[in-house]
Parts: structure tokens; sequence; C-alpha cells
């Protein structure tokens, strides 16, 4: 909504608004729009009270002490890094540092003119944009600060919602390198040099480094299990365990939300994988496709992490139950629960 009303403002200051313009611009809004009015209409507003609960009422944050210094000094660097999938790991990435600074750097050089002079950002706003490479400059700044706006107003934070944002700040640091390099002055040239090198190096490192391992990056249990964090799972331990699975014939396996999504994956969905026994119901699938539970009188398997804080309960629920320990077998961080076949 935030990038939209920017738009809109652009659009607004580039043409002259009046009623014809104004209608024209409504129903395209409702036209477009108009899959997410009949969903909101028929599913009781789900979509609009989800993105409510997500992105609202996390303003007030902005004002508490030591958010700020949170956002720019801690989870930018992360949010720059090659690790920013679903949430933060806690490590800052060297390559997050170089590509955070690069990114302050072209914010900086584009909008110090506008620092030094006010009134040209009043005049660009006012000539709709139309200028030179300052008024383009102060564009870009307003989709990048648009894009940023559902970020810092989330109660809960996470990388995707500023995403969009990236685009423009891609843009606002090319034109710095083009600058850079057409500015007459050798040091100037020699610091644009630099910046590329930078890019260009920490991006084949990232490269590099990113195609030398094959993990899965999902959430496990920290802070002795009362939260989630992001964890670095070995593939080859999620492809022992559904091998193991496959060997046993098991079609069946509960396991955390950690790994409903990768279990599913890497069998190509022919188990019916289920976090229900661990009291967080997410569903994969739409509700018109039907959900497959493990058969709680056949033979399934429990899939957990070899130190999950349920590993114990488990066991102890399987003695209870079955009468005799259950057999376990790990898959380096990977553990596969069942009963002892009798």
């Amino acid at each position: 909504m935030s990038f939209n009303l920017a738009l809109w403002l652009l659009i607004l200051a580039r043409r002259s608004l009046s009623l014809r313009n104004a209608l024209i611009g409504l129903v395209g809004f409702v036209v477009g729009y108009a899959p997410a009015i009949v969903f909101n209409l028929t599913h009781h507003f789900a979509n609009w009270n989800a993105v409510r609960e997500k992105t609202g009422g996390g303003f007030v944050l902005i004002f508490h002490r030591n958010t700020l210094s949170q956002i720019f000094l801690t989870e930018m660097p992360k949010f720059f890094g090659a690790d920013t999938v679903l949430w933060y790991y806690p490590e800052k990435p060297v390559s997050g540092l170089v590509f955070y600074t690069i990114a302050l750097l072209a914010v900086g050089v584009a909008v110090w003119p506008f620092v030094r002079a006010p009134s040209k950002a009043f005049v660009a706003i006012r000539e709709g944009f139309a200028g030179g490479h300052e008024e383009r400059d102060l564009l870009l700044l307003l989709l990048t600060s648009a894009c940023f706006v559902p970020y810092i107003t989330a109660p809960f934070r996470v990388p995707g919602y500023f995403l969009a944002g990236c685009f423009f700040l891609a843009a606002l640091t090319g034109r710095l390198l083009a600058r850079s390099f057409a500015c007459s002055k050798v040091l100037v040239r020699l610091a644009g040099a630099g910046v590329l090198a930078a890019i260009v190096m920490s991006g084949t490192a990232v490269m590099f480094n990113t195609a030398r391992h094959n993990q899965i990056e999902t959430l496990t249990l920290c802070d002795q299990g009362e939260n989630y964090c992001m964890a670095r799972i070995p593939g080859r331990d999620l492809e022992g365990v559904e091998r193991h699975l496959r060997q046993d014939q098991i079609t069946g396996a509960w396991t955390t939300v950690s790994f409903v999504y990768p279990l599913l994956f890497e069998c190509a969905e022919t188990f019916a994988v289920s976090d229900t026994i661990f009291g967080y119901q997410h569903r994969v699938y739409p509700g018109a496709i039907p959900w497959r539970e493990a058969d709680p009188e056949g033979h399934f398997a429990v899939v957990i992490e070899r130190n999950s804080p349920f590993r114990g309960p488990l066991e102890a629920r399987f003695l209870q139950v079955k009468g005799a320990s259950p057999l376990i077998s790990e898959y380096g961080t990977l553990a596969v629960i069942e009963a002892r076949p009798r």
C-alpha cells in the first residue's frame, strides 16, 4: 500500500488532477484489485486481516528505545547478506556488511544535493521528477522509502517486507557507479572502481560459498525451546531420512513445522507429512486439497532434530504406549523415531 501511495503521488505530480483522471484511476484500481476484493468479501476479509496483523500496529515500535539501532545496525547488515530467507540468522555475514555499506553510500550520494538545498526536493516534486539526474535520484529514494515503510512498521520484522526496495537500491548503486566513472576527478573514479571491485568480489565469493554447501535453511527451536530461529540442516541428513523412510516402507511421518516443507519436497509429496502432534497445524496445501495425516495405528515415524527438546518426551511416550523403547536412527543432525517391529 505504501508503494502504491508513492506511485499515486508521482502520478498526481506529473499530471493535472481532474475528475476524469481520478475516475480512470479508480476504475483501473477496482479492475486490477478485483480478485482480492472478491476473495475478501467471500472469505470474511481473511486476506485483509492477515495483512493488518503482519504489517500493522508496529509504527509505535519505531519510537521505542534501541529500535532504530536494532534496524540499522543489526538487521540491515544481515538483510544485505546471502542468508536472507525467512528470518535472520544470529551472525552478521561479511558480504552483508559490504553490500549494506555500498547501499548506504549510494543513498548518501543521492540525498546529499537535497540536504544542501532542500528547496530542490520541492521543485522536483512540483515538476513531476522530470528534471535531471538529481530529480531521478529523488524518485528512486522516494520509491525505496515507500518499500521500507512496511518493514519498519511491522510488529515482527522479517526480510521479505523490504525485498522490493532492493530493486531501487540497485538502480541507485548503478547510478552511483556511472556518475563516478564519468567524473573527471581521479580520486572519484578510483572510488567508483573500488566499489565495483567490492561488488564483483563479494558477489562471486557468495555464489561460490553457496554452491559449496548442500543444505536446507529452515526453522529450529531455540531459547530452551521457547522460540524459533533460523538453522542450516545439511541436505545429506534429510536425504538419509528420506531413504530410511522408503526402505522401511513408512508412508506417514510426523515432524515439526521446520521439516514439513523439506520432507514433502524431498519425497515428491508421496509421504503423509504433518506437524499436528506438535500443536502447530500448518496446512501446506489449499483447503480444496485433502490433508494427509499419518496413520497412528499403522507403521509411522517421527522426524525431529537429534538434540530437539521434543526427543525426551517422545521416547517416554513410545515406551508408555508400546511397552518398549523406540527404535531411533540418526542421520547427522536429524533423528527418526519409530516403534520397534514386533
